[in-house]
């Protein structure tokens, strides 16, 4: 309870449900075990906040696997019952995993879809039309003699992004007033146009529950 109360991107304790209101239009306060998701609950009515997203792309990423029963000799299963496919290598499939762009660990369309699209396009989400300015930097790993482990000044990849020279230019310029623009260089407007297309796809599935409440 002490976790739902004061943590954990939960409960009525967290910043963004104590110091703004989520009430907007009508619309009931998201329940409970909604306040961590993003596509069913609202950004806070806080209209002079900004919001930056700031991500690497152009890593292979795993978004997906091949699985194959695992049985034994008689055709009994094993534990556990199913493992991934290695043989399973095709297009973006390889060794059983498929792979998208990224940043190495998460999945573009769960880095950008929000910023791209999602805040941009649906007010109920946005109900103050937050501004939301998204950029995206291009990795570009290079070998650096002082700091061999790391993907060097203009690293995208989830953790190396840390130490983008480009990156850490802008956050000052955040911190210090400064404008930074919109820079997307991925696919990722097609990618939510396509998903949105859909009639249960993306957002629209959200509005489509909410209409039968």
């Amino acid at each position: 309870q002490d976790l739902l109360d004061s943590g954990g991107g939960l409960g009525p304790k967290v910043a963004a449900s104590r110091y703004h209101s989520f009430q907007s239009g009508g619309r009931s306060p998201p329940i409970l075990s909604q306040w961590h998701n993003p596509v069913a609950t609202p950004l806070p009515v806080a209209p002079s906040m900004k919001i930056y997203c700031m991500y690497g792309v152009g890593v292979d990423t795993e978004a997906g696997y091949a699985y194959k029963s695992n049985l034994d000799e008689t055709g009994q299963y094993l534990d556990p019952p199913f493992v991934i496919d290695t043989n399973a290598t095709k297009g973006n499939m390889v060794n059983g995993v498929r792979l998208t762009n990224g940043d190495g660990s998460v999945p573009l369309l769960s880095l950008g879809y929000m910023c791209a699209d999602g805040w941009i396009n649906n007010r109920k989400l946005n109900p103050s039309k937050i501004q939301v300015i998204t950029k995206e930097f291009e990795h570009e790993a290079t070998f650096v003699m002082s700091d061999p482990l790391r993907a060097g000044p203009k690293a995208g990849e989830h953790c190396d992004i840390l130490g983008n020279e480009e990156l850490t230019y802008d956050v000052l310029k955040i911190v210090t007033g400064e404008k930074v623009d919109t820079r997307i260089i991925s696919d990722i407007k097609n990618m939510a146009a396509t998903i949105n297309s859909h009639d249960l796809g993306g957002l629209n599935y959200i509005s489509k529950v909410e209409a039968k409440r």
